[in-house]
């Protein structure tokens, strides 16, 4: 790279290192947009889904189930009343 000076030099490599990190970015995180995602992505996405419908099917039943309290069986609480009275004694 003789005729160039330390800068220009510099700005290649960093451009070089830019579009290195680019590629691997590319690839590993999903191509341009309307690519079809890659098998692993697919999987992820699948997972993160069903962990999601599950976690909302839980706080759904959660907040819609009455509890009875610790206190008094058969007593209908609010949700997480239990805990509360749990933790405070009361």
């Amino acid at each position: 790279m003789e005729g160039f000076s330390r800068f220009e030099r510099v700005l290649v490599a960093l451009a070089l290192v830019m579009a290195i990190l680019a590629g691997v970015a590319q690839a590993r995180f999903g191509g341009p947009e309307g690519a079809a995602p890659s098998a692993g992505q697919e999987r992820s996405r699948r997972v993160l889904v069903v962990n999601a419908s599950s976690a909302a099917e839980a706080v759904r039943g959660a907040s819609l189930t009455p509890m009875p309290g610790p206190g008094a069986p058969g007593r209908q609480a609010k949700p997480f009343t239990w805990l509360a009275e749990a933790f405070t004694g009361r």
